[in-house]
């Protein structure tokens, strides 16, 4: 769950920037078609560099120096054994972040669909209202 919801966020970064790249470039443009064009690809175009991941350094992790547990405990005799003893118990985890976010986003895109649908029958309300003229040119 947690990896869908940070495709969503890159896929989200990519539109802003390529919408960015269309309010300063071509929005002043004539040419409605090549506008279009660019729209309609940069959403897929978008998804599919957000599956993609880049590959961070990691940090190193320090362990520490087993000698002095052997010495002191003549139990572990053995590095296999001191790992073992050395082991702590998991615990389940209770972070319930990712799923809040989760259900935020389905509560806003839900709101949003709500919204269209409400904006879609203003429309169909207006051309059903709205009388019909011919011209002759």
């Amino acid at each position: 769950m947690n990896d869908f919801l940070i495709l969503l966020l890159k896929g989200n970064v990519f539109l802003l920037l390529f919408y960015l790249v269309y309010r300063l470039c071509f929005k002043r443009f004539t040419f409605f078609g090549a506008n279009r064009v660019y729209l309609l690809l940069s959403l897929p175009l978008a998804l599919f560099l957000a599956g993609f991941s880049v590959p961070l350094p990691q940090a190193v992790e320090v362990l520490p120096v087993l000698d002095s547990y052997f010495v002191e405990n003549p139990i572990a005799s053995s590095p296999i054994n001191a790992i073992t003893t050395l082991s702590a118990p998991v615990t389940p985890s209770t972070d319930f972040g990712p799923s809040i976010w989760m259900l935020l986003y389905l509560f806003g895109a839900s709101g949003g669909l709500l919204r269209l649908c409400y904006r879609l029958a203003q429309v169909r309300g207006l051309v059903r209202r709205g009388h019909r003229t011919t011209t002759r040119g």
